[in-house]
């Protein structure tokens, strides 16, 4: 089984998994925000939650804000600490994850749910010119 995890700064996070479970239902997908209390914390934090989710998948897709960002080194950190089954992906957006989540159980492997993230989020970003 596959899993998604969404880390960013602040509450967008949150505020994303929320709008997802607003549109679909179901779980709120586990996310966790960079915050006041510091990038130890968040670290820790991020750590426990991945080993949590890696307990009943056997892959994760990460999705960050910002390339570069706290919440994206923190998450390759744990990628090469433990050489688990995990993909980053920045960038994150409402339609991104949508796709995403729709269809977690199709997908083969966390590649092709790594292709779909990116296409899908690519995808959806235009200007609409009236």
């Amino acid at each position: 089984m596959l899993g998604i995890v969404i880390t960013t700064h602040g509450d967008f996070a949150s505020g994303i998994a929320q709008s997802v479970n607003m549109v679909i239902g179901g779980e709120i997908i586990p996310n966790l925000s960079l915050d006041e209390k510091g990038i130890n914390i968040y670290e820790q934090n991020l750590f426990k939650l991945l080993d949590k989710e890696f307990e009943t998948k056997e892959g994760i897709l990460l999705m960050c804000d910002l390339k570069g960002g706290t919440p994206f080194n923190t998450a390759l950190k744990y990628k090469l600490m433990t050489n688990k089954n995990l993909e980053v992906v920045t960038g994150v957006n409402l339609p991104m994850i949508l796709d995403t989540v729709m269809e977690i159980e199709d997908f083969k492997s966390l590649s092709d749910m790594v292709t779909c993230a990116l296409e899908s989020g690519k995808s959806s970003i235009e200007n609409i010119n009236l």
